[in-house]
């Protein structure tokens, strides 16, 4: 009664009642001793879990399975005869003490919990570098996807008969050479690989040792092809605002896509309808068809443009005009191109000079390679061109003197706006440009009076625009009789005079 009562006194109580009723005697029985009692109420120690679960202590055996009257474990038999003599079995390898040792059973607990945790984390580590050592094995043996939109590299296999046939007939046929198309990096190689393995078509591939002369309609068909593909590759082609059917499996007279343009209306009558890529293919006999126009403006063309242009020179109109980051210099692959008669590379990018080759387009009636950032003379080559009807070389860092341009007699449209031409406007040279409608001369380093007869004289001028200059003296006294003049800039100048309202109401 002077013990004080447990934490489960009432499991205490009911065992209590088992003990007196083994009262023998009439004698009090001998207390439990503090094990037997632990046993007794069911007490078992904590058991610790690791990486494989619930530890089991000692060796598959619970605490509370051990019986204080037979000292045994399990279900075994009383026997009251036999309490001295019965022994703990030894060969389950149990150890009387480590029952009554809390300290033992805890330590063994938190080595088994940290073993988990460390078993855990190498498990871990060890997966993590498995999954990054078969990334890194994929991204080498699997194939390369090419940067330039190509497909599967490694898939076009380089050294594949059908690709080294194209290799050796281009170069023999001196349509590239041979580094560019064994460089995995150029154009010219994306180009090759794509014909021999992509391409829907499968053209025939050319005995290298064949005259390009008796196979003159598949040889151009197969160059052009190739030329045209070298050119969307080199402007980053799979990047531009509109594919335009480029690299499909149709001739490359079907290269192209339609668009419409809008009218003031909003309707499709007021609209007007142009064609981007190769159009324009014409029938040059035995049914073959030859490409007439590249025209590809506003279409995100990045890059430089390829020798191979040089091939294409059935075409007519080149013209990629609005894309700035086209750059580097005006390739002399063009100069190939001697059937042009439209040549528009303006708002772009190119730096250098303009070429002299230039004079080798005869026909050339278009040149505009205004906004770039050409720069020194104007070749006199230039000046040969006298089928030209309209040049801008506007807004770049070119000099020459406005009367080289003399004769250029079939001009309409005449652009040399922020360069540095220099000279003086004669009548002479006014005479020369009978059909002259538009000349913008402006921020450049002319000067001068302007001639008398400026306003008068056989060219009907509708815009004019010499602002920024150094001109000088009066205005013609006819300035103001012009009844085609639609637009005229002639502030920042050196002129004098009086000007009045009449002279502004004689304008219609």
């Amino acid at each position: 009664k002077n013990m004080s009562e447990p934490a489960g006194a009432n499991d205490l109580h009911l065992q209590e009642d088992s003990f007196h009723e083994e009262d023998l005697g009439g004698s009090s029985p001998s207390l439990p001793s503090p094990d037997e009692y632990k046993a007794g109420i069911g007490w078992k120690p904590k058991s610790s879990s690791g990486l494989f679960g619930r530890r089991r202590d000692p060796e598959g055996f619970e605490p509370s399975q051990y019986n204080p009257k037979t000292k045994t474990f399990g279900d075994a038999a009383d026997d009251d005869n036999d309490d001295e003599n019965d022994e703990i079995p030894q060969d389950i390898g149990y150890d009387p003490e480590q029952l009554q040792s809390g300290a033992d059973v805890q330590k063994r607990a938190a080595g088994g919990k940290s073993d988990g945790i460390f078993w855990k984390r190498f498990g871990i580590v060890c997966f993590v570098v498995m999954v990054i050592v078969i990334v890194i094995t994929l991204s080498i043996t699997l194939p390369r996807r090419d940067e330039n939109g190509g497909g599967s590299h490694t898939a076009w296999h380089r050294d594949s008969d059908r690709f080294r046939r194209l290799k050796d007939y281009l170069v023999a046929n001196r349509i590239s050479v041979v580094h560019d198309l064994e460089d995995e990096s150029t154009p010219q190689h994306y180009a090759a690989q794509w014909l021999a393995h992509k391409d829907p078509m499968q053209l025939e591939i050319l005995d290298s040792s064949s005259s390009s002369e008796n196979l003159s309609k598949d040889h151009n068909t197969l160059v052009e092809r190739y030329s045209l593909t070298v050119f969307y590759y080199a402007t980053g082609g799979p990047n531009w605002n509109n594919n335009l059917n480029f690299l499909s499996g149709a001739h490359v007279c079907a290269w192209y896509s339609d668009f419409f343009i809008e009218g003031d209306d909003d309707s499709i009558a007021d609209s007007i309808l142009y064609t981007m890529g190769v159009h324009g293919c014409k029938d040059v006999g035995d049914g073959e068809l030859a490409p007439f126009s590249l025209f590809v403006p506003h279409n995100n063309l990045v890059g430089t443009l390829p020798g191979e242009l040089q091939h294409l020179d059935r075409l007519e109109i080149f013209a990629l005009e609005h894309n700035p980051d086209l750059t580097g210099t005006i390739p002399r692959g063009l100069s190939g191109m001697e059937s042009l008669r439209r040549l528009a590379l303006q708002w772009c990018s190119f730096t250098g000079v303009v070429p002299t080759w230039i004079g080798n387009m005869p026909s050339l009636s278009f040149l505009g390679l205004g906004n770039n950032l050409l720069e020194g003379p104007v070749p006199k080559e230039l000046f040969t061109l006298t089928n030209l009807q309209l040049l801008g070389l506007d807004d770049n860092a070119l000099s020459a003197q406005i009367s080289d341009f003399y004769p250029l007699s079939n001009l309409r449209s005449l652009y040399l706006e922020d360069n540095n031409i220099t000279g003086t406007i004669s009548e002479a040279l006014l005479a020369s440009w009978p059909r002259l409608q538009e000349l913008d001369l402006s921020g450049n380093k002319l000067s001068g009076e302007l001639p008398d007869n400026f306003f008068n004289h056989e060219m009907h001028l509708v815009v004019l625009d010499l602002h920024d200059n150094e001109f000088s003296g009066e205005l013609p006294s006819n300035t103001w009789e012009n009844d085609e003049l639609e637009f005229l800039a002639l502030h920042g100048n050196k002129f004098r005079g009086t000007l009045t309202t009449e002279d502004f109401i004689k304008f219609k």
